[in-house]
């Protein structure tokens, strides 16, 4: 992630039992975000608050029925599940936790675990998967 520099709040000792790590063995946080060093624009935002609502509604800890119902469409289940919304600058994932896996494959049951907002030019590629 050489020219990112990264930071967080919600972050130590007060910040509660859920929590994101900041950089390997570093501190953990219930935000964390990545700016390119050169340009300034935002790389990538990850959070597990609810406080951060997302356009049509969906929110971390709502219900996997209730946040497909309202972004219309389905969770897809791969090496995460998640519902992927595109902009022409930007890239937000829902992610979700908890549930079962049918055979669909399709998440029944479960919860909005968090959103992690990508740049489109600066993303350090910290949820890519493998």
């Amino acid at each position: 992630m050489a020219g990112t520099t990264h930071s967080g709040y919600g972050c130590g000792a007060h910040a509660g039992g859920d929590t994101l790590p900041l950089v390997h063995g570093g501190p953990r946080c219930r935000t964390v975000f990545f700016i390119d060093a050169r340009s300034g624009r935002l790389g990538l935002f990850y959070t597990i608050q609810p406080r951060y609502v997302e356009s049509h509604g969906v929110r971390v800890g709502m219900p996997t029925a209730t946040a497909e119902r309202l972004l219309r469409q389905r969770v897809i289940v791969g090496c995460m599940a998640a519902i992927r919304l595109s902009s022409r600058h930007a890239l937000l994932t829902v992610a979700f936790a908890g549930g079962t896996i049918t055979r669909k494959p399709a998440l029944r049951g479960g919860h909005v675990s968090l959103f992690a907002l990508h740049g489109d030019r600066h993303d350090p590629g910290l949820f890519e998967c493998t």
